[in-house]
């Protein structure tokens, strides 16, 4: 436990290093010379532990590791040659089935960052085309090649999430996570505070619980899950592995926050159930799930006023949803990257288990902003089919959701099942098990699309999960403004059908 002059001592600490960062990234040039009178970017690169110097799972799990496809550098835009740093490059797995590898990097930054791209081992890529893309489409970066080559650079900004595609192929993306800086704890946040300080290059071992207000996971690779109890705050260092999730069920006022990875969660990476006044900010999560049994990013259920802000996933597992939202109210999702193995953010009643979540069993009070959504697999966003039609008046409801700036990419011509069917779908809406769906609200959505072929799909069913099949009781009020919808096939349409 650290006293709380040390706490000081530590922030202080915290700043000196971010300033000799920010320096280092901007020395003198000499190649390329730097404008001395342009000001330059804070940049912050971490470096990761050596998938060989880890212990690694023995029982046949995937492990944890580095991608050989990619090499990439980034310096502050204008700076010189020497100021160029390598990212280490982790591998991830994309599409539900015929998987393949793909890999991402992350860094923080507050302001343009040139990154450098070289395709070292991508999968049919000899030499860069003009089939290469940066999406989404509406962040406007444009790659610069040489013909023949296979080196990339491009500029982004804070808080822009990319998918890089040589030569138009979303089998082997590298995923670019460009984060805001990030600042954990102010002197006055910690005052009076008591703080556990995790350090894997100390020897430190991620215990499951702390009893302290404060847990600082620092760099290095950890092999636990853990639980975050009510009132206490976790910050994942950038440059933190964990091999395990975090739990935040039955609490209050829990916070999860910083730029650490989670890497390849067995099941739930992250659990926010029965809780309430729940905050979890800017990790990655790479590949949740099992293989057989999915998983997601993060359940969200039985809760009230929980904030999703910033996170970062990739994900292939079958039933490997991103964001699942059972009867929960007051549920923010906010500047999430979310490339899954099956829907990116499903809106759901109660499960068939008969279970009455929540005060009410309903959904209410759901805004989502500022994403980016990327199915592999089903729906981008996904509103009904889990209810209860035996539940007090035939059925629950789904009430007050709304879906503003958003980027949906359903564009990955790769994402097929054995029979050459497409597997991503539209937006859905699937009222079914007596769940009446009311007052959704869709604004600024931009669509890239070349396999869907629908915009949206408006369903009464009786597909059902529950104890009793019964159809839905309705669709309601779905307001659309503000709809961008790109394809390049000539022939899409939507879908709005009741129930015969």
């Amino acid at each position: 436990m650290l006293k709380k002059r040390f706490l000081r001592l530590f922030a202080a600490a915290a700043v000196a290093a971010l300033a000799f960062q920010a320096v280092f990234a901007c020395g003198a040039a000499s190649a390329q010379e730097s404008d001395p009178e342009a000001e330059q970017a804070t940049l912050v690169t971490y470096s990761a532990p050596d998938p060989s110097e880890v212990e690694q799972p023995a029982d046949g799990k995937v492990k944890y590791e580095w991608s050989d496809m990619y090499s990439v550098k980034v310096r502050p835009a204008g700076a010189g040659d020497d100021a160029w740093r390598d990212l280490p490059v982790f591998k991830a797995r994309v599409l539900n089935i015929n998987t393949r590898d793909a890999a991402f990097v992350y860094f923080d930054c507050d302001g343009p960052i040139e990154v450098r791209v070289d395709c070292l081992n991508v999968e049919g890529v000899d030499a860069l085309n003009d089939d290469t893309t940066i999406n989404p489409a509406s962040y406007n970066i444009e790659p610069e090649y040489e013909e023949g080559s296979k080196i990339m650079t491009f500029t982004v900004e804070p808080n822009q999430k990319l998918v890089v595609d040589p030569n138009g192929d979303a089998r082997h993306s590298l995923h670019v996570f460009a984060n805001s800086l990030i600042e954990p704890f102010g002197e006055d946040d910690l005052e009076g505070k008591t703080v556990t300080y995790v350090d894997a290059s100390a020897g430190d071992v991620l215990q499951s619980e702390y009893d302290t207000d404060v847990v600082y996971v620092k760099a290095g690779f950890y092999n636990n899950s853990f639980s975050v109890k009510s009132d206490q705050t976790w910050y994942i260092e950038g440059g933190a592995i964990i091999r395990g999730s975090a739990n935040l069920d039955n609490t209050k006022n829990a916070k999860l926050i910083g730029h650490g990875v989670f890497y390849r969660p067995d099941g739930r990476a992250l659990s926010i159930d029965n809780s309430a006044d729940a905050y979890i900010e800017g990790v990655i999560v790479c590949n949740y799930g099992s293989m057989d049994w999915g998983g997601c990013l993060a359940s969200v259920s039985n809760s009230k006023n929980v904030a999703l802000k910033d996170l970062k996933s990739i994900a292939s597992n079958k039933w490997s949803d991103a964001i699942d939202i059972f009867t929960s109210e007051d549920v923010t999702v906010e500047d999430c990257f979310l490339r899954s193995g099956d829907d990116c953010i499903a809106v759901y009643g109660p499960r068939w288990n008969g279970k009455y979540w929540g005060d009410t069993g309903n959904v209410r009070n759901i805004n989502v902003s500022g994403c980016i959504l990327m199915p592999d697999k089903a729906r981008p966003i996904h509103l009904g089919t889990h209810g209860d039609g035996t539940s007090p008046n035939g059925g629950r409801v789904i009430d007050n959701c709304a879906f503003k700036d958003i980027d949906i990419l359903t564009y990955n011509t790769y994402a097929v099942d054995n029979s050459g069917a497409a597997q991503p779908m539209p937006i859905a809406f699937n009222a079914c098990d007596g769940n009446m769906i009311t007052n959704i609200y869709f604004e600024d959505i931009r669509i890239q699309d070349g396999v869907t072929n629908q915009i949206v799909s408006m369903n009464i069913s009786t597909t059902s999960y529950g104890s009793v099949v019964v159809p839905g009781r309705g669709i309601n009020n779905v307001y659309f403004k503000d709809i961008t919808y790109t394809n390049p096939n000539q022939s899409f349409s939507g879908l709005i059908k009741g129930y015969d």
